[in-house]
């Protein structure tokens, strides 16, 4: 709860070209990925490559001034680049997470003797609950996302990549370097290949909750996925990186990490609707949650869900949630920080 969850970020040299794929947030980070870029030159050419806006994956691209190169470039989806306002981009999720829940009511006992005296405040001053998203945003400071040096990856030509017996829409920066459309865990997400090594680094996409927020796509996740498991099977990919798993998975393991992806989520999705479906007048978020709660103890994917909320993710379950039924068409009715969703 004290310590920022910070991203893996990959760095990769091919001849003369370096490439850093995300580059995390703190200070403590960004000297560990100065040194593992030291540690690979020569090279004559930087590349940044951001997987997505997030704060926690981009707040380390002011290195790109620091890294002596001949050349150097930084790339990010053109959807993300006026989120890399970090403050006013957060604040603007939970300004619409707070359309069905209030934030602050999210992290349950003991953590909620913190943000719910803090939610009250919105009666003085509606901005003052915003202070605790601030102050998360400052954690992982020195915030650099040296917007003046990124460029958008549609600069580049939208082609149908050659995956052996698949093809996917996405970008060749260089022979070596990929870049995937995939728009799973945000609409500028993207998976990066290195089609000579057969590694998949596929960023966000193998968080746990695949509607981690409400601009979020679990259909898209679940197609970044599915294709990673095609291309393992395939022998097109030996290797997936994601970003919050902090190790490399290959062969087996990687298939098993995918499957157990979908199959969580697809379990907790069910679940999910169920108890909407079974409530006459719909649910609150809060309501399917406790609802949730009592059924964790027979579903062992829901008690997963649970165990991986705290430490790493207070509040994201019902954002989850929030995000599911609206992904699956329910409508949400009544007042705001307080919808019942009822079943389409």
């Amino acid at each position: 709860m004290l310590d920022q969850d910070i991203p893996s970020v990959l760095v990769y040299r091919s001849g003369d070209d370096l490439y850093v794929l995300d580059t995390g947030a703190t200070a403590f980070f960004r000297e560990r990925l100065l040194e593992a870029v030291e540690k690979l030159r020569p090279f004559s050419r930087f590349v940044i490559l951001n997987s997505h806006h997030h704060v926690d994956h981009t707040a380390n691209n002011g290195l790109i001034r620091e890294v002596e190169a001949n050349e150097k470039l930084h790339y990010l989806s053109k959807v993300g680049i006026p989120e890399l306002d970090y403050e006013r981009s957060i604040i603007g999720s939970y300004e619409e997470i707070s359309k069905y829940y209030y934030f602050t009511n999210g992290p349950r006992f003991p953590y909620s003797l913190v943000t719910r005296p803090l939610g009250l405040t919105r009666y003085i001053n509606p901005r003052a609950p915003y202070f605790i998203v601030k102050k998360t945003v400052q954690g992982f400071a020195p915030l650099e996302p040296s917007v003046e040096t990124v460029r958008p990856y549609e600069d580049n030509e939208l082609i149908s990549l050659d995956l052996g017996s698949e093809s996917w829409p996405g970008w060749m920066i260089s022979d070596q370097v990929w870049v995937l459309k995939t728009g799973g865990h945000s609409p500028d997400s993207v998976s990066f290949l290195l089609p000579e090594e057969k590694i998949l680094f596929l960023g966000d996409e193998t968080l746990m909750y695949f509607n981690c927020w409400l601009d979020s796509s679990a259909a898209n996740v679940r197609a970044a996925l599915e294709l990673a498991i095609r291309l393992l099977e395939t022998g097109t990919v030996e290797t997936v990186i994601g970003c919050h798993q902090q190790k490399p998975y290959s062969g087996a393991e990687a298939k098993d990490l995918m499957r157990r992806l979908l199959d969580g989520h697809g379990r907790v999705e069910r679940e999910i609707l169920s108890v909407v479906d079974s409530a006459p007048g719909g649910a609150t978020v809060a309501q399917i949650y406790r609802q949730l709660s009592k059924r964790k103890k027979h579903v062992p994917e829901l008690a997963a869900f649970f165990k991986y909320e705290y430490p790493k993710m207070p509040i994201f379950l019902k954002t989850h949630i929030a995000g599911i039924l609206l992904e699956n068409g329910y409508e949400a009715v009544g007042p705001e920080g307080n919808k019942r969703f009822v079943k389409p």
